[in-house]
Formats: C-alpha cells, sequence, structure tokens
C-alpha cells in the first residue's frame, strides 16, 4: 500500500514534502536517495530565510538542493509576498543540468537522454533544471493548486501566461486548475499515467553502460556485487527493468512477458493507437480501423 497522496511522510529525516496528485514518489523515494543528504541538513533547509530560498532556487546546482528549496519554502505556505516572489521567477527560463540527480525522474528529461530512468524514484512534471521550472514546483507544492507545468522548452510567452495566472490567483482570483488528462478509477502509480512515461520505460529496458553503472552504484550502496536471482533480496532493487516491467504491465493491456526488442515493437506499432481505459487504469492497443476513427 502506498503512503497517502496528501502528504508523503519522509520517516527518517523528520519532515515532508507534498506529492500532489500525479507526481511524487515513484515505487518508493525518501530522502536517504539523496546524495549526500543527512538528517542535520535536511532539517536545516526548514530553516533558511526567505531570501535564502529565493536566492538559492535561482544558482542551484543540484538535485538535493532543489529539494531542500521546496521543503524549506512550505514553511512559508502562508506568505503570499514570499509566493509572489517566487512566482517573479517564472520567465526566468536559465537552464543548467543538475548535478547529483539519482532517482530524479522528469520524463522529457529522460526521454531527451539527460537523465537515466533509476527504476524507482521522485517524479516532477516540471522541468527543475531550470529557474522557471523550479518556481513553478514550489508553487504547485505549496498551494497544491495546478494552474500547469513548465516542460522543457517552454516559450516566452507560456511562460508569461502561466505567471499571470499565478499572480491573478495569489492575488485572491479563482483561476482554472488544470486536471491532468488520464484518470484512473482503480488507483495505481499515477506518475505512470503519460504516454511519455510509457515510451520512456521501454526505452529504458535497452542495455547501456549508463543503466549497468547506475546498477554498480547501487550494488556498492548495498554492500553486493551482482544483482541476485531472487526478486525478494534487497539487492533486487538495484534493478531498474525489475521496475520497468512491473511498471508496464499495470498500465498497458500487454499480458504477455515482453523481451527489450519485443516492447519496442509493440511501441511502434501501437503508440499511435493507445487509448486510456479510465475504469481499468490502462492504455489499450485499438484496432488500427478504431483508432482511424
Amino acid at each position: 500500500m502506498r503512503p497517502p497522496r496528501a502528504v508523503l511522510s519522509l520517516l527518517v529525516l523528520g519532515t515532508a514534502i507534498q506529492a500532489i496528485h500525479g507526481e511524487g514518489p515513484l515505487g518508493s523515494w525518501s530522502p536517504r536517495d539523496l546524495d549526500g543528504m543527512t538528517k542535520r541538513r535536511w532539517e536545516a533547509a526548514t530553516n533558511r530565510t526567505q531570501e535564502q530560498l529565493l536566492t538559492l532556487n535561482r544558482g542551484l546546482k543540484t538535485w538535493p538542493e532543489a529539494c531542500e528549496v521546496v521543503t524549506g519554502a512550505q514553511e512559508y505556505a502562508g506568505s503570499t509576498e514570499f509566493l509572489g516572489q517566487v512566482a517573479a521567477q517564472l520567465t526566468d527560463a536559465t537552464m543548467k543540468r543538475l548535478d547529483l540527480t539519482s532517482r530524479l525522474i522528469q520524463w522529457e528529461r529522460v526521454r531527451a537522454g539527460e537523465l537515466i530512468f533509476p527504476g524507482r524514484g521522485f517524479v516532477v512534471f516540471d522541468d527543475v533544471f531550470t529557474v522557471a521550472g523550479r518556481a513553478n514546483w514550489i508553487l504547485r507544492t505549496v498551494t497544491e493548486k495546478n494552474f500547469g507545468f513548465v516542460k522543457p522548452g517552454a516559450t516566452e510567452d507560456e511562460l508569461a501566461r502561466l505567471q499571470r495566472t499565478w499572480k491573478s490567483y495569489l492575488a485572491g482570483e479563482q483561476p482554472a486548475e488544470v486536471e491532468l488528462p488520464f484518470r484512473s478509477e482503480v488507483g495505481g502509480e499515477d506518475e505512470l499515467f503519460d504516454l511519455i512515461a510509457v515510451e520512456v520505460i521501454i526505452r529504458s529496458l535497452a542495455p547501456s553502460e549508463a543503466k549497468q553503472m547506475l546498477v554498480r552504484t547501487c550494488l556498492t550502496k548495498v554492500g553486493a556485487t551482482e544483482l541476485p536471482s531472487d526478486p525478494e533480496q534487497p539487492a533486487a532493487l538495484c534493478n531498474p527493468d525489475q521496475y520497468a516491467r512491473m511498471f508496464l504491465r499495470q498500465v498497458t493491456d500487454v499480458e504477455i512477458e515482453q523481451s527489450p526488442e519485443g516492447w519496442s515493437a509493440w511501441w511502434a506499432e501501437n503508440k499511435d493507437r493507445l487509448r486510456w481505459n479510465q475504469k481499468k487504469g490502462k492504455f489499450e492497443s485499438q484496432p488500427a480501423s478504431a483508432s482511424a476513427e
């Protein structure tokens, strides 16, 4: 059973990041997965001043720092002035590829080859490689409102439009929120309810040196030298393919186990005729004639 969606407790580190519908931990995740994170460092994040958080968001260099900013910002959820200053950063498209991105999942960045799909991790829909994307993540997390996402390549007009919406909300208006396109009546890992996610996970099954390096690093951390044959062993959690196959079973109607080549062939054949079944929480392949209608 997965934790409640409203607030995901960060257990040993004693605080929380809001996990709103459609994003958050996939598989499993905790601040222990952030490189270099300690209890003292995590707690210090909640004691930063507003100006420190705003400055750090503009110039941070790592994924752990991005998580610290979001955590610290929640301390100022009642400050319209602070949130307005965060909204002022929404038009800053400055981009920097973050370091220490272990367990970060941003689907478009993974698809572009800028991140490695880790099997389990924390899904963020906004582009946290940009100041604007991080600002929007902060605002959505703190307010639990969603007026859209900052995706890689967002234009000046798109960012300006999003900024105007946030400003109107902070001024007391009630702009319409953005609904995620795929919802399920049966629950499940809703971070997966996206065709980009399906494509990324299928691609991740192909062998690569980057994936092997990811596995070796994980095995070293758990004191193992190779992946075990028993999937119940702790070191088996280092195998991203184990998660990938499980996720694909959850969100597609494919019932027979497939090789990486088989999945690639299935995607090539069906990607343009997949339809979402809300009652089942799955993407289902439609006959060519039905998809053309």
